[in-house]
């Protein structure tokens, strides 16, 4: 139940600085991994604002999925080292498994595509694949979180923003509806734990679908 002397806010980061052209109607989240922040790209949302107990005072109109957003949002900053250990993301089990049971999330990890060295696009078959699991899925309590990875050949920043290209091109490439988005760039060398080397297997965007509304212990979260 909604109290009403509680409020949500919800800080909002434009990226302003990094160089990707970025559609008004896009719903994605940029997981800032070097300064620990939630970046959201694309324009935020409107709140429709209508009186609630009416008072004399007029309040946002807050809706489940909304609470739930911030909570996931919420989530991902508490354990923002594990989500952004790139040597943890190597291994989609062990990464799924920290999803569920250190945030925890109802996680699931569908599948992987992979790129050329220093190339951000692919004709890899499994996007058909993860097209189809991700428009399987319900829209208004799902949210994809998409893991970019790339080698250790070339410079820090030039890996990290080729991770973020291949994570946007996934997710441009399966998501047609209107699906929020969380895109996770992590580097050949930074977030690794250790170095990676230059293998194809680290030249590749993951993609997990999570339900934002599953609470543990809740009922009828499905």
């Amino acid at each position: 139940m909604l109290m009403q002397n509680k409020h949500v806010y919800v800080a909002i980061f434009m990226l302003a600085s990094v160089g990707f052209n970025v559609c008004a109607n896009e719903q994605q989240t940029v997981i800032d991994c070097e300064h620990n922040e939630l970046l959201a790209l694309g324009q935020p949302g409107h709140h429709l604002s209508q009186p609630l107990h009416y008072d004399g005072h007029m309040r946002p109109k807050v809706t489940n999925q909304a609470i739930a957003a911030v909570r996931f949002q919420r989530q991902l900053l508490d354990h923002i080292n594990d989500v952004c250990n790139a040597a943890l993301a190597d291994d989609q089990t062990a990464y799924m498994y920290m999803l569920q049971t250190y945030l925890p999330l109802r996680a699931r990890y569908v599948s992987s595509i992979y790129f050329a060295t220093g190339s951000a696009q692919s004709s890899d078959l499994n996007i058909a694949v993860i097209r189809q699991q991700v428009g399987q899925s319900d829209s208004g309590s799902t949210q994809l979180l998409i893991v970019g990875s790339a080698d250790n050949v070339g410079e820090e920043q030039s890996n990290q923003s080729l991770s973020l290209a291949r994570a946007r091109f996934l997710a441009s490439k399966v998501n047609s509806d209107g699906y929020k988005s969380v895109l996770v760039p992590l580097s050949g060398k930074k977030q690794a734990g250790r170095l990676r080397g230059n293998q194809p297997k680290y030249r590749r965007a993951d993609l997990y679908l999570i339900n934002v509304e599953y609470q543990p212990g809740k009922t009828g979260s499905g």
